[in-house]
């Protein structure tokens, strides 16, 4: 089946805030520059700092690591050092957990280069519920044969909420490149009960899904909408050299964050 992108606004990465860059992405004349992805949450032992090379960003098994860093995270009154668990992955204290409300600035030092970034720790609303819906071959809406999960929640009032949602099928994340991102914002949902919102997968009986559904920042929201932008153009190494947003001040470009959480799971019978 066709990757489909859920995007309940469509948008065009062209307005950037203030704290925001633009870097032009030239792999022909470019050098190769340090990738930050990174995120704080609310959630104990899931924050990360990754730190590749742009040279093969979008290619895991190519992209070159980053192992010798200095990676430190500030809530303005202590400052966490982040350790390397594995090659290019930074992590702080298995105990450590965000606060929705706070401001974290990130500080990353490679061979003497300082680059920096800073994102406040927006809420999240809950997930009501989720349930399945199995559609056989040839069925009237097109749909490959499988179970569909849709998921029930409550949007908050007040423009400006943005989302990412991750499906995991059995323990294993659907999003293994860009083109499986999925995001929406709350430019026709403000404010409303959002039922039966569905996920773009078949899946099988026996499955035991969860579903996890981020905050994200304005920068958040502009990255990824960015990458999803790659993706339909080719991926970073596309014929047509792409305007990437970024947080990230110094000589470098990715994502710093901060986001809460919600988490739901179902076993589909």
């Amino acid at each position: 089946m066709k990757n489909i992108i859920l995007i309940i606004s469509l948008f065009s990465v062209v307005i950037l805030s203030s704290c925001e860059k633009v870097v032009d992405i030239d792999l022909k004349t470019s050098e190769s520059t340090v990738v930050v992805e990174g995120l704080i949450t609310d959630q104990s032992g899931m924050s990360y700092v990754k730190l590749t090379m742009s040279d093969a960003y979008f290619n895991a098994q190519q992209a070159k690591k980053v192992t010798n860093a200095e990676v430190k995270v500030s809530d303005g009154n202590t400052t966490m050092n982040f350790t390397q668990v594995q090659p290019g992955v930074y992590k702080p204290d298995a105990n450590f957990a965000g606060t929705t409300g706070r401001t974290y600035s990130l500080t990353v030092t490679v061979d003497g280069k300082v680059f920096t970034s800073q994102s406040t720790l927006p809420s999240v609303t809950p997930i009501d519920s989720i349930t399945y819906k199995y559609f056989p071959e040839n069925n009237a809406d097109g749909k490959d044969s499988g179970y569909y999960v849709y998921a029930s929640f409550n949007e908050p009032a007040g423009l400006g909420n943005n989302y990412k949602v991750d499906l995991y099928q059995n323990n294993i994340s659907k999003v293994e490149r860009p083109a499986d991102l999925i995001l929406f914002d709350d430019k026709y949902i403000d404010g409303r009960y959002a039922t039966d919102w569905e996920l773009p997968y078949a899946l099988e009986a026996g499955d035991s899904i969860t579903l996890k559904m981020y905050s994200l920042d304005k920068a958040g929201f502009d990255f990824y909408s960015a990458m999803l932008d790659l993706a339909d153009a080719g991926g970073l190494f596309g014929k047509t050299p792409a305007n990437l947003p970024t947080n990230i001040k110094g000589d470098a470009f990715g994502y710093f964050g901060a986001s809460a959480i919600t988490v739901k799971s179902v076993n589909i019978k």
